[in-house]
């Protein structure tokens, strides 16, 4: 069977996008905000000092969001299970059971360890997709799923 590959990178759900633009504006005001009480109120230079770190670190924080949608993806081939968020990488051999949740995917290696696969980040459509992919894998390695 084909690998497939699902990254989040084009298929990021809409309220994340959002959320990104609503911590850069934030940022964005908070910063111009400690700007001006540092400009022109003299009597409270430590309120516009937190107010421009504030505003640094929400900007900072959206485009960090913007960054690691790039690098997210789950993974599965003929091989193992990746999922670079988690840093997950189970190789089919070494699964023993397997839990669908209804936002995660639960997974029992031979040693007795649980894995999880979160999907909880993605939208609905999304994480159906990810759960029918890993059935059908799942199907054809022969591992049952309760």
């Amino acid at each position: 069977m084909d690998t497939f590959r699902y990254t989040l990178k084009n298929n990021q759900p809409k309220r994340y996008k959002s959320l990104r633009l609503m911590f850069i504006l934030f940022g964005a005001f908070y910063f111009l905000f400690g700007l001006f009480l540092l400009i022109f109120d003299k009597h409270d230079i430590t309120k516009g000092v937190m107010d421009l770190i504030e505003g640094i670190v929400f900007m900072t924080l959206g485009f960090y969001e913007r960054y690691s949608a790039e690098k997210f993806f789950i993974q599965f081939d003929s091989e193992k299970i990746s999922a670079s968020y988690k840093k997950l990488n189970i190789l089919w051999q070494d699964i023993r059971e397997v839990h669908i949740a209804p936002v995660k995917i639960i997974f029992t290696s031979s040693n007795g360890n649980t894995l999880s696969l979160p999907l909880d980040s993605l939208g609905y459509n999304d994480v159906m997709l990810v759960k029918s992919k890993f059935n059908e894998f799942a199907k054809l390695k022969g591992i049952e799923i309760d």
